[in-house]
């Protein structure tokens, strides 16, 4: 048979007092068969081990693998902090290798939120509201609009090409603005504003809202060298000096 050894210290004066609860109830303590400090209300547990619970996750971090539900009534939120004025927290939702991060990107001047795809920006929103896409295409119930933005001397020829739908036997319209300048008159830029109808590889000017064009900024074109493709052309003027410029073409997306 074991044996129950109570042992007092030897430097010790004071008096260890085991006390029974009011009940009239029999109760057995089971000691725990090894050596270890026992834990009391006022310890912080900090000298045991082995103590984990694997259906909790550590205040430091895990991983859980089921469904994460927030209920509560009122307005209920969930903050996501960083301690650093210029960090960014970021949440991901992910499959596999591909993922969606959501960050709150502080540490540029104006706290963007950024929308990323497998570390790429897709879109990007400031302080101020202002939303900017890195895509150059944009689709709105069926209409697309295609954007550019160059910065490039009067003398440069320069082309962008489209990728469209093949009209077919039918046909497409499209809204053309392109504009260039180095100076803040006419005798340095190139600008045209147009409707322009095409089917397959025809391609024609029906409609012009304005066109200016020099011998030091050129002119603009539009045609199209195959049947899904519209090419703007930035002809080249006579002069080096740079500037900036856009091209934005909108089109129906389906023939």
């Amino acid at each position: 048979m074991s044996k129950v050894k109570i042992q007092g210290h030897a430097s010790g004066t004071g008096v260890l007092t085991v006390t029974a609860p009011n009940t009239s109830t029999d109760r057995t303590i089971t000691l725990p068969d090894g050596t270890g400090t026992l834990l009391t209300t006022d310890g912080d547990g900090s000298s045991l081990t082995g103590t984990a619970d694997a259906t909790k996750l550590p205040l430091a971090g895990g991983t859980m693998t089921g469904n994460l539900l927030l209920e509560t009534s009122g307005n209920p939120s969930i903050t996501n902090k960083t301690t650093g004025s210029g960090n960014n927290p970021t949440f991901r939702l992910q499959a596999d290798t591909h993922y969606w991060d959501f960050q709150g990107t502080f540490s540029n001047a104006n706290d963007e939120l950024m929308f990323m795809y497998d570390g790429s920006s897709k879109l990007t929103i400031d302080n101020d509201g202002i939303v900017d896409t890195q895509y150059k295409i944009k689709e709105h119930n069926g209409t697309r609009t295609h954007t550019e933005r160059f910065f490039i001397g009067g003398n440069a020829a320069t082309t962008w090409d489209i990728t469209v739908p093949s009209e077919g036997g039918n046909g497409n319209s499209f809204l053309v603005h392109c504009s260039f300048n180095h100076y803040h008159n006419t005798g340095y830029g190139a600008h045209l504003s147009a409707w322009y109808s095409a089917r397959t590889t025809s391609c024609s000017q029906v409609a012009l809202l304005g066109s200016q064009s020099s011998v030091n900024g050129g002119s603009w074109s539009v045609s199209k060298p195959s049947s899904t493709t519209l090419r703007i052309t930035k002809n080249a003027g006579s002069y080096s000096g740079q500037g900036a410029g856009f091209i934005q073409v909108t089109w129906s997306a389906t023939v």
